[in-house]
């Protein structure tokens, strides 16, 4: 078992007894818990950034809730089969290709906050 498969089950196993369905990370070293490391780049350097991770216990399920512009990172880190929520309007340019396309699409869907 992995390190993050640990840590996973240890937090499926206390939601499973407060009986939670969902589990929302909101500080840096929580969501570096919950996703193997990531942490958003702007989050030690402005105290207004807002990232979250949603963890679905009864699924496994990890869901990124992020800025558009931390998208590309949090794809980096993830994989490209990582679910992410984003929002706002400031987002990175990226070359062509398969990430671009994601990305794109990815900001298509956002919201705007």
């Amino acid at each position: 078992m992995s390190l993050n498969d640990f840590r996973l089950a240890r937090v499926a196993k206390e939601a499973e007894h407060f009986q939670a369905d969902v589990i929302v990370a909101s500080l840096p070293r929580n969501i570096a818990y919950l996703t193997n490391g990531w942490v958003s780049a702007d989050a030690p350097m402005a105290a207004g950034a807002e990232s979250f991770v949603v963890y679905v216990p009864s699924s496994g399920k990890i869901i990124h809730v992020v800025s558009r512009a931390e998208i590309p990172a949090v794809i980096e880190h993830a994989g490209s089969d990582v679910s992410i929520c984003s929002y706002g309007n400031f987002h990175f340019t990226i070359g062509e290709g398969p990430l671009s396309r994601q990305v794109d699409e990815l900001c298509r869907r956002s919201l705007p906050s």
